[in-house]
């Protein structure tokens, strides 16, 4: 378990938030659910070490991230690209095919299409040896076709990984996509949390039933 307690953390006179605990079970994908400004990708941030905060969390984790854009380096080949976390050139060559890009690795980032790009972008996560991965909205530009095929890729590579997941979106079909744990955020406080049954898929309507009432929990007053 990954325990938050009694974090404050502040942007000059903004409070995000103020004596706030959290839980995450390990080898969980526990998803953020929450409007913009709810305080999702600080939470991310403070998990990565990113940025300082009051409080404790424990255990300190190595993390990984996926970032709503790729954030590859465009002078470097995908090979280049990923040789920046993994020394391991067969790795890299194995992971490359495990998310459909095999033959792909001398190519440059500008020569690879949006799908493409965020595709090595969750290779680069998983190839880190990392405890934690911390997802930022990384399906949010995409059309829905790619982001259920997106969202079915990293399912299937983590389901034999089995690494423990953060994932912040403001989108509540990624959530039941991709949740094992739902926590609804709204101003730096959890107001709703469900655990689904069953482990996540990436269909739309294998859990509808639960739609109205993460809407209903969002939206609520």
């Amino acid at each position: 378990m990954i325990e938050l307690k009694n974090i404050t953390k502040k942007y000059g006179g903004v409070t995000v938030y103020e004596n706030f605990d959290f839980a995450i079970e390990e080898g969980k994908i526990t998803c953020i659910l929450g409007e913009s400004g709810s305080g999702k990708t600080t939470l991310l941030n403070m998990l990565a070490g990113l940025t300082p905060y009051s409080g404790t969390i424990s255990p300190s984790l190595t993390c990984s991230y996926i970032f709503q854009q790729p954030r590859l380096v465009p002078s470097l080949t995908v090979m280049g690209n990923l040789s920046l976390v993994c020394k391991d050139r067969a790795a890299i060559r194995s992971m490359l095919a495990r998310v459909g890009l095999e033959g792909r690795e001398n190519s440059y980032p500008r020569r690879l299409s949006g799908g493409q790009a965020q595709r090595v972008a969750i290779a680069r996560a998983f190839l880190y040896p990392s405890r934690l991965m911390l997802l930022d909205e990384p399906f949010s530009s995409l059309d829905l076709a790619l982001k259920i095929k997106m969202a079915q890729l990293f399912l299937d590579i983590r389901r034999s990984d089995g690494r423990t997941a953060v994932f912040v979106t403001h989108d509540v079909d990624e959530a039941l996509m991709l949740a094992n744990d739902i926590a609804i955020l709204r101003g730096g406080r959890v107001v709703r949390r469900l655990s689904p049954e069953g482990e996540p898929v990436a269909d739309l309507f294998a859990r509808q039933a639960l739609r109205g009432e993460l809407i209903s929990a969002l939206i609520s007053e």
